[in-house]
């Protein structure tokens, strides 16, 4: 073959080579960006521990997991029919003890609403999630796992379910971008 043929392979090769190594970098430094989030915002999560029906005062056991402070951090809980906002706050809560709020009882036999968790990171930015909860059967308990709508941040798994396709896609070629 000529010369110039393998010269011209030489040199695609090359830059493909160049754009695949410039992809990795810039992946591994959206990792470390998001490894250093993840120390400074937390995770929160709650226990319903009372084995009442809702009929009086509902304690509420919040943890924070990993790193990092959650500020004011608020629960309510919410149905179609009426909205029962916490009574009280955390002011800061970390990992270790868990902080406690109490929401107002009074529930209907069969409620079936969403507790609400919210809270603001060292950065100013705001940390959403809810738990679908029920006391059909007993005490208010939650029935699924914790959906996460934290729109700016990827700390937080997202509830990808309850988007279509290209908001999916849009939503992941914007964290790329950022």
């Amino acid at each position: 073959m000529d010369p110039i043929v393998w010269t011209a392979v030489g040199s695609i090769v090359a830059v493909f080579s160049l754009l695949v190594v410039v992809v990795q970098l810039r992946e591994a430094r959206i990792d470390r960006r998001d490894d250093y989030l993840r120390g400074l915002i937390p995770f929160v999560s709650v226990d319903l521990y009372d084995n009442g029906q809702g009929i009086g005062l509902i304690p509420v056991r919040v943890y924070a997991h990993g790193g990092g402070v959650a500020y004011n951090v608020l629960i309510n809980l919410t149905s179609s029919a009426l909205p029962m906002p916490a009574i009280g706050g955390i002011p800061s809560l970390r990992e270790g003890a868990p902080g406690q709020i109490a929401l107002r009882g009074g529930l209907p036999p069969r409620f079936i609403g969403r507790l609400e968790i919210g809270f603001f990171d060292v950065f100013g930015g705001r940390h959403e999630a809810w738990h679908t909860v029920n006391c059909a059967s007993g005490p208010l308990k939650p029935t699924d796992w914790l959906h996460w709508r934290c729109n700016d941040w990827r700390v937080h798994p997202i509830d990808t379910e309850q988007q279509s396709r290209p908001t999916r896609i849009w939503a992941r070629l914007r964290r790329r971008n950022t």
